[in-house]
């Protein structure tokens, strides 16, 4: 009843701003102010759309051991939606460790929760009820003592909606495991990614989240997300993947307004990671933007390209990576894929690739576009396999990959990929078109986006 009270003093105190953004619009006209005038058709328009979303949707507020996740620090969902329920699916037959929510008495979680003193209990699946579970997708945020500030944030909210069990990767699977162990416990652990209900938490003080998500084998699991009949659920503790684009309304609001909600940097960044593929991932380990354990893990993270990519691991470190990016692309098994990328790779030195960079592009004093165009054109000895050309639609720097029908044999044949290993190869396409090309229907995965405060 407060809640009702409180959104309808507030409907009433836009519709009283009405008017003052109608005398402000007449005020810029007759000043001949242009930026004031844009300014206060935006203002109005965005108070407008905040009295219909607040006119019909109750503002909600959870709480979580006293401290308040609500307007200050959103529960947002797409489109500014109520939260959406999460949908079943089939589960899988297995069992894992898993964090025992219920069993956790602390409550004090501001430099994180420390990983040797979480309760465990193994589950067995099927389990009666899927939503009392889920699994974790983290960025490891450990410090000297081994204290997550992610994993708390995870505690926090699934303590918060009664869920009972968490698995978490450095709890679930054995860390003291051989190399090609682990990896195997890994490739079996990732399947509750399509499964069962996600909670994603990468948020990292100085660390930007859009590289983070990037990461290979977090990209991996991102991708991993689309096929899940439940729903993803983004914990953040620094305002990384709760963060909406604020306005001159939002000042006057104090706080993000709900017609944004769907405009969460985690969001649009996971739309735009369901609709590219590995090349900027790969891209950004040869850039140095990021960093994998192991570099040659993309042979497990793609599978149907292990062939190629097992023999790509006696090339050099540049040389590897930029044959991923080149395989890997989705102009081989799809529509054209614009990117937005950094092109400090094709300065880089490679032994059996050469770059040649074409860039006449010519600009006005203030730095509009006039004229030319930049392209990278890459060579195996003197045969020209690939380009890579910016395309200016705007001032991102947005490039599309071009290859053509000796693009792909070309490279096998450098690799020297044995008669065996290109018939196995040649006949996993529809395997490497499934890894690549996710399907386009729009709305598969439910997300929601929560902001907690520790």
């Amino acid at each position: 009843m407060e809640a009702c009270i409180y959104n309808f003093a507030r409907f009433l105190l836009f519709l009283g701003m009405l008017p003052c953004g109608a005398l402000l619009v007449g005020f810029g006209m007759a000043t001949g102010l242009p930026i004031l005038f844009f300014i206060c058709i935006a203002f109005a328009v965005e108070s407008v759309t905040e009295i219909f979303y607040l006119s019909t949707f109750r503002v909600r507020q959870r709480s979580c051991h006293g401290k308040t996740i609500s307007e200050n620090t959103p529960l947002l969902t797409a489109g500014g939606l109520p939260v959406t329920e999460p949908r079943t699916g089939v589960q899988p037959l297995c069992q894992y460790p898993a964090i025992d929510i219920g069993s956790i008495s602390s409550t004090d979680y501001k430099t994180g929760v420390l990983v040797k003193d979480l309760p465990i209990r193994t589950v067995q699946f099927p389990v009666d009820d899927l939503s009392k579970t889920a699994v974790l997708s983290w960025r490891w945020d450990l410090d000297d003592e081994q204290r997550s500030r992610n994993l708390a944030t995870a505690i926090v909210y699934a303590q918060s909606v009664g869920i009972n069990f968490v698995f978490a990767d450095i709890v679930s699977i054995d860390q003291s495991l051989n190399p090609i162990d682990l990896i195997q416990q890994v490739i079996t652990f990732s399947v509750l990614y399509k499964t069962i209900p996600v909670l994603a938490a990468y948020d990292q003080k100085g660390s930007a989240l859009g590289r983070i998500m990037y990461r290979p084998w977090i990209f991996s699991e991102l991708r991993s997300f689309a096929q899940n009949p439940t729903k993803v659920t983004y914990v953040g503790h620094n305002r990384q993947g709760s963060y909406v684009p604020w306005s001159a309304f939002c000042l006057v609001l104090g706080r993000p307004a709900r017609s944004r909600s769907s405009a969460t940097y985690f969001e649009r960044q996971i739309q735009e990671c369901w609709q590219t593929d590995y090349v900027i991932s790969a891209l950004h380990v040869l850039n140095g933007r990021t960093n994998i354990a192991q570099v040659f893990d993309f042979k497990i993270i793609l599978p149907a390209f292990a062939e190629a990519f097992t023999r790509a691991e006696k090339l050099s470190r540049n040389d590897y990576l930029l044959t991923v990016v080149l395989l890997a692309s989705n102009r081989h098994y799809g529509p054209i894929v614009e990117y937005s990328m950094e092109t400090m790779f094709t300065a880089l030195r490679y032994d059996n690739y050469r770059i040649k960079t074409r860039d006449n592009e010519k600009f006005s004093r203030k730095g509009r576009y006039i004229s030319g165009k930049e392209i990278h054109t890459i060579f195996i000895g003197e045969k020209q396999i690939a380009g890579i050309q910016r395309i200016r639609k705007s001032y991102h720097k947005d490039y599309r990959i071009w290859t053509s029908v000796i693009t792909e044999p070309t490279i096998l044949d450098m690799l020297e990929l044995s008669d065996t290993e290109r018939q196995t190869y040649a006949s996993r396409k529809e395997e490497r078109r499934a890894s690549i090309c996710l399907p386009t229907e729009q709305g598969r995965t439910p997300i929601d986006v929560v902001a907690v405060r520790l």
